[in-house]
């Protein structure tokens, strides 16, 4: 049996989940902490994370470390997503939060993270093919599946947060979402994604076989993918693939 704190923190919301994991893989979710850092936020403009932005995450990161230490927390495993991905300044960011807050961030790749959205959601749901549809602060990941195998994903660079400054100035809630839809459709079909070839031709691809098939999509949200985070970074029970049972 092993305490474990798992932090994901993400371009939006930076999550704690504390479970105690046993032996034979299963584990108990005993706290849950999130807070809403909006660590992306202006970001799009010169690529660089804000001296405010990173102060809200270190306080909140810091709160983070306090609660693990009051529960008895063996073991910290803490990942970074797009943002932290993406910025010009991630190692001076790194840097600062080992210093202040004795927390090691490890930043996932885009494959990584879109395993671990699949792996962590797999076995929340009894659909054999579907997209899982993940909408994250900084990005969007699409993933297609088919019998537990991954076919096909693909992470785009916008999400809630990106998409939030981006159309921030709408009149009203509708125009703003108005604008978003026209946004997603415009990014997946008019090449603008070709920086990387492969990945246009991947969207392409997901929603030629969401248009033409019937594809169930399951949207989730982060608790099962953070729980599975333990799993494949803390080389625990159900590292290969398959989520743990969960106690309740």
């Amino acid at each position: 049996m092993e305490k474990i704190g798992i932090i994901d923190l993400g371009s939006n919301t930076a999550r704690l989940v504390i479970v105690v994991m046993f032996a034979d893989g299963h584990y108990i979710v005993v706290d849950e902490l999130k807070e809403s850092v909006r660590l992306g936020q202006d970001m799009d403009r010169d690529g660089f994370l804000k001296p405010q932005r990173i102060a809200e995450t270190i306080k909140t990161l810091k709160m983070f470390k306090r609660l693990c230490d009051a529960s008895g927390v063996e073991r910290i495993i803490a990942v970074g997503t797009a943002a932290v991905r993406r910025a010009k300044n991630q190692r001076s960011f790194l840097d600062e939060i080992q210093v202040s807050c004795n927390i090691t961030i490890r930043v996932l790749s885009e494959e990584e993270e879109a395993l671990l959205v699949y792996r962590g959601v797999i076995n929340s749901m009894d659909i054999p093919k579907g997209l899982i549809l993940e909408i994250g602060g900084g990005s969007t990941k699409i993933i297609y599946y088919n019998r537990r195998n991954v076919l096909n994903y693909v992470s785009l660079p916008f999400g809630a947060v990106t998409l939030t400054d981006l159309f921030v100035n709408a009149a009203t809630p509708e125009e703003a979402a108005s604008h978003v839809e026209e946004f997603f459709i415009r990014r997946c079909t008019d090449g603008s994604l070709q920086n990387d070839v492969d990945q246009h031709c991947n969207v392409q691809r997901l929603m030629e076989v969401h248009a033409g098939a019937e594809v169930p999509v399951e949207i989730f949200g982060h608790t099962e993918v953070l729980i599975h985070l333990a799993c494949r970074h803390g080389g625990l029970p159900g590292a290969n693939g398959v989520c743990p049972k969960v106690a309740r």
